[in-house]
């Protein structure tokens, strides 16, 4: 069955990052799913997790709001004269009025991600990279009111281009340095086919040098070429399980033109029907 069209929406939306609305005000983004931290290859790939993320869908539709790129990490307008101190006070008391609004409607998630693709760090210039104390103080305020909301929900730190190692080891370097807290690293990237072994292995490397499990938490391939996208969603499942990662998540397979300029979707915008490329996720 096709799909009804969706609202039309105002502007461009480019690639990945927070959905710029009054809501997604610190980018702390909850995503429910079930799992089991395995402790063994083998038992990671009996457990992976394979899902789609299509948060932003409900949103784009019912109001209209653009995406920007994930370099962008400024603070919300209405924290941005705040000192560091009344922002991280203000971080821990958003993330604990959201939390408290899912607990309170049974929707509490098993993975929690603080913040978007944060490799320069978030809500910046306070927490910048180049100021890891007050970075850490920002995370940290924001994992402990997870915590006491939902103590059994894992808080993940969510870094993009994986394929760059020294990238990763920058922010998880310094953030460790200064006790940072966090159960869980995730990465997104959307290489191609042959770059599956390098990236699998770097995040393989960072789980192994701060005792963390890893899934990858965005995956896309360009929609014109849905068999290439198709084989490459096989490889990095493939070698994510080789590797003892968590799951992965393809990024709003439901994007289509003419309602956003996003081409890495997987969903026809002539048929208005899915494309082969979800069918990677049966063939792994």
């Amino acid at each position: 069955m096709s799909p009804q069209p969706p609202t039309p929406v105002a502007g461009r939306i480019t690639r990945r990052s927070l959905l710029k609305a009054p809501t997604a005000t610190a980018g702390a983004l909850a995503t429910a799913v079930a799992f089991a931290e395995p402790e063994t290859p083998a038992e990671a790939a009996a457990s992976f997790v394979k899902g789609v993320d299509i948060s932003g869908a409900p949103q784009i539709e019912a109001r209209g709001y653009s995406w920007n790129s994930a370099g962008v990490q400024n603070p919300p307008a209405a924290w941005r004269n705040m000192n560091y101190g009344q922002m991280r006070t203000a971080m821990g008391t958003y993330v604990n009025q959201t939390m408290t609004v899912m607990r309170n409607n049974d929707v509490l998630p098993t993975w929690v991600q603080i913040g978007n693709e944060i490799n320069g760090g978030i809500c910046r210039p306070a927490g910048s990279i180049s100021s890891p104390a007050q970075l850490t103080g920002l995370l940290n305020a924001a994992y402990d009111q997870v915590k006491a909301v939902s103590p059994n929900s894992t808080v993940c730190i969510h870094l993009a281009r994986p394929q760059k190692y020294d990238v990763m080891t920058t922010l998880f370097s310094r953030f460790a340095a200064d006790s940072g807290k966090w159960d869980m690293s995730v990465f997104s990237s959307y290489g191609s086919a042959d770059l599956t072994a390098g990236i699998a292995g770097n995040m393989k490397r960072i789980s192994d040098a701060y005792g963390k499990p890893f899934p990858r938490s965005e995956f896309g391939g360009r929609v014109d070429r849905a068999s290439s996208t198709q084989a490459s969603l096989v490889a990095y499942i493939k070698a994510l399980k080789t590797n003892g990662g968590q799951g992965i998540s393809y990024r709003e397979p439901e994007c289509m033109s003419p309602f956003t300029g996003y081409t890495m979707g997987a969903w026809d915008s002539t048929s208005e029907r899915p494309t082969s490329i979800m069918n990677g996720s049966t063939q792994a």
